[in-house]
């Protein structure tokens, strides 16, 4: 048996008191990355499909990724940034083609 006493102090939260709070977490930046065989196609495809891009932005991503080595498609909440990485790996492997992307959390404001 536990006494109050010797659970510590709680706030209403249920938070010990003198907890160290948890940071929160920015938002995620999703980068698509450079590779020698994902065809250019299929990139503004998923841009458009999986990130929601318009066509001429999609284009003008892509490009920069070519050139670049890399490029943002954009910063989600970590949720949307996990199940967007999950759709389009899984997208890629599926139809042959390394695509790699990369989350990078962004520091909270």
């Amino acid at each position: 048996m536990q006494f109050l006493s010797e659970a510590g102090d709680l706030r209403p939260g249920g938070r010990p008191i003198g907890a160290p709070r948890l940071k929160a977490e920015g938002p995620v930046r999703v980068d698509l990355l450079n590779d020698d065989k994902t065809p250019m196609e299929f990139v503004v495809h998923v841009l458009q499909q999986s990130f929601g891009i318009r066509y001429v932005e999609a284009v003008q991503v892509m490009l920069t990724i070519h050139t670049e080595g890399r490029a943002s498609a954009g910063s989600f909440a970590r949720e949307t940034a996990d199940a967007i990485f999950e759709e389009v790996t899984g997208l890629a492997r599926s139809e042959g083609f390394p695509l790699q992307l990369e989350l990078i959390t962004e520091a909270a404001d």
